[in-house]
């Protein structure tokens, strides 16, 4: 009954602070992400063809996601910036905002199984609620805007599975792994790390037979991916926007590409190239500055040898790279949400405080995590192994965005916040320090 009335004030707060924020931002943001995310799902529905077709240029959830309010409406096919559209957007942040609340449950749902005590769920729940930039990001018509409930869930799974291990629950985790890979490419490190995870915490012939079974088909829709890659456009490669961000982080650390290279289109206009200082998307104008056309009308072949040049430049200086990358996780982990009309009020100017002082907390996770690792090695146990894991998701998304991306990391890393403040609160409250 307590956790009743707990979910009832958590649903109201979340509520009743999306509402008041409506008011001062209550139209939907578009970036220029949102176009190729509308048109992408605009043709996987007007063109006939398997979604495959597409999914080396966007996956296919949140395409189809903006394309929903449209077929409901019956005024498919909508045109950008037309009434239809923005009717049906406004459509979608409802939904979002949505998701985002569910998110807010499941959170609590995920303390509630770590053995949180009531006012400790109630807290974490407000704390994440409110944060602004989680409101923020639901008006935002970007993939990103539906990963944190992604992310919470799957974590509430994992945990369930870790307690007791079912057919359901292994086949729920697969359909949620390929939900999260197709809606963003990255989250193909959450099934990577989950299944070895629970092959190792389960000794049962059953138990373990399931769990292969489960990694193997997850695996095998990867499989299908590459191949319908390679199939219908010759492209080796999994994600032509993970390339293109690869060629951001090459221009951001000045990465020379080998001679061996000189035959790529890219080879001559990158080594002459001249990146304007604090530019936030270096290789959009690069790749405009070569032919505006490879991105918005996809020249494959063009984009087939981006990947080998930014594959074969990352192979003769991976030292360069990875240092680069490195160097940006303190960004990465620590930012201020941005300024918007909210920002000129008390309570605004109070939750984006909050938010930011959140976000400073969270660099701890970069000491707790190998405390994590080596209280498993000491004493591994269920409970160890379940916070270690957590902290996994969070370092594994950070490691990641670092490694393929080159800035904006709001965005990317907004999703890993709710699990980083879990732990750290967790370490807080049992302070086992003791070597």
């Amino acid at each position: 009954m307590r956790n009743r009335y707990a979910i009832c004030l958590i649903l109201l707060v979340a509520v009743a602070i999306r509402v008041w924020y409506n008011g001062y931002s209550p139209d939907p943001i578009v970036t220029g992400d949102t176009y190729g995310y509308f048109l992408t799902g605009k043709n996987m529905l007007a063109s006939g063809r398997p979604f495959f077709f597409y999914i080396s240029q966007r996956p296919p959830v949140y395409p189809l996601f903006l394309q929903l309010p449209t077929l409901m409406k019956r005024t498919f096919p909508t045109e950008l910036f037309s009434i239809n559209f923005f009717d049906g957007m406004h459509t979608v942040i409802i939904v979002q905002s949505m998701l985002g609340i569910i998110g807010v449950v499941v959170l609590y749902l995920l303390t509630a199984m770590l053995r949180f005590t009531l006012w400790e769920r109630i807290s974490l729940a407000f704390l994440i609620g409110t944060h602004i930039s989680f409101i923020s990001w639901e008006h935002v018509l970007v993939a990103e805007s539906m990963t944190v409930p992604l992310v919470l869930l799957y974590a509430v799974v994992v945990l369930r599975l870790l307690r007791k291990i079912s057919v359901f629950g292994v086949f729920t985790l697969c359909i949620l792994s390929i939900i999260g890979l197709w809606l963003k490419p990255l989250y193909l490190f959450l099934p990577l790390l989950s299944f070895p995870v629970l092959f190792l915490c389960w000794k049962k012939r059953n138990a373990r037979a399931w769990i292969t079974g489960g990694f193997l088909i997850v695996l095998g829709i990867v499989g299908l991916q590459f191949l319908a890659n390679r199939m219908y456009h010759g492209y080796t490669g999994f994600s032509h926007v993970s390339d293109i961000n690869m060629l951001g982080r090459m221009l951001k650390a000045g990465i020379p590409p080998p001679r061996t290279l000189s035959l790529s289109m890219y080879y001559a206009p990158y080594v002459n190239y001249s990146r304007e200082k604090n530019d936030p998307e270096p290789p959009f104008h690069f790749l405009d500055s070569i032919d505006p056309s490879i991105i918005v009308d996809p020249n494959f072949k063009a984009l087939e040898d981006l990947h080998r040049f930014v594959l074969g430049s990352f192979v003769s200086s991976p030292g360069l790279y990875i240092r680069s990358a490195l160097l940006d996780i303190p960004e990465a982990l620590v930012w201020k949400p941005e300024e918007s009309r909210i920002s000129q009020t008390e309570i605004g100017n109070v939750l984006e405080t909050l938010a930011y002082a959140i976000n400073i907390v969270s660099i701890s996770i970069l000491i707790l995590f190998p405390w994590s690792i080596y209280q498993v090695i000491r004493a591994p146990t269920r409970e160890s192994m379940t916070i270690a894991f957590l902290m996994g998701i969070s370092i594994a998304q950070l490691v990641i965005t670092v490694m393929v991306g080159y800035g904006g990391y709001e965005r990317l890393m907004i999703s890993t916040i709710p699990i980083t403040c879990v732990c750290v609160w967790w370490y807080g409250r049992n302070l086992k320090f003791k070597v």
